[in-house]
């Protein structure tokens, strides 16, 4: 695609935190979506996070005064299988706490069309998969997106996808959908995964690669091989992004170079 990332001369060097905080919670819905580049930055950094795995059956904040800030990840569960996946309807209304008390938010795939929803967005099922490396433009300045160059390049691995709930600033997106959103002034949602790693990224495409080729003959292949040139960027693509979160949430001092 030829697109960078970010320009890396704006790379985060350190994170200091801003004040004491209480940790950060992470709600990881699967085994296949953990927090990964994520994780790292905040151990890298020394800032105090605590992962809720809610698909084992870890029990979800009671309320946003019981964490720093809020991140939920993707999965492979929908917003409207309650039944199926009976936290979804507990984490949205976690979500929307958040919302009305101003709390750090950032929602990860799943977790952006679970703030939509709170918000009074709607989910719905793409007419053709989102998968794979993909480029997006930025289409409004915005705290979060600081450094990042515009389009840039990400991973997305989803078959739905949200419309923009009430209120919300559209800060990116592509031709056949939204990928970036702001409501308020301290929760985000976006569509692709910053947070995937090299190993979670191979085991993707090998978990879906008999469904990706029968959509496409070489689909499978064409991931790897763009994932082999973008993947050793992303990791400090990630770092920027959750960097300027939690700089824009007051919750971090975010240090770059001169």
């Amino acid at each position: 695609m030829g697109v960078s990332l970010y320009n890396p001369r704006s790379a985060p060097l350190i994170w200091r935190r801003a004040r004491s905080m209480d940790p950060i919670v992470i709600i990881q819905h699967e085994d296949a979506n953990p927090p990964g580049s994520i994780a790292r930055y905040l151990a890298l950094a020394g800032l105090p996070f605590e992962v809720r795995h809610v698909g084992r059956g870890d029990a979800l904040p009671s309320s946003p005064a019981d964490f720093s800030a809020l991140i939920v990840l993707g999965g492979d569960m929908n917003t409207h299988e309650n039944d199926k996946f009976p936290f979804l309807q507990t984490e949205r209304d976690l979500v929307l706490a958040c919302l009305r008390a101003e709390a750090p938010l950032l929602g990860i795939c799943l977790g952006a069309q679970q703030l939509a929803t709170a918000a009074g967005g709607e989910v719905y099922h793409r007419m053709f998969s989102e998968i794979g490396w993909t480029q997006v433009d930025i289409v409004s300045p915005d705290p979060l997106m600081v450094g990042v160059t515009s389009p840039f390049v990400c991973l997305e691995w989803h078959d739905y996808s949200f419309r923009l709930p009430p209120g919300a600033l559209r800060i990116a997106a592509r031709e056949d959908g939204e990928q970036v959103f702001r409501m308020g002034r301290r929760a985000w949602g976006m569509q692709f995964h910053p947070e995937v790693d090299a190993d979670v990224a191979e085991l993707w495409t090998a978990a879906d690669e008999q469904r990706l080729d029968a959509d496409r003959p070489g689909w499978a292949g064409e991931i790897r091989a763009e994932t082999n040139v973008y993947m050793p960027a992303y990791p400090r693509f990630c770092g920027r992004l959750i960097g300027n979160f939690l700089e824009a949430c007051g919750l971090v001092l975010h240090v770059r170079p001169e």
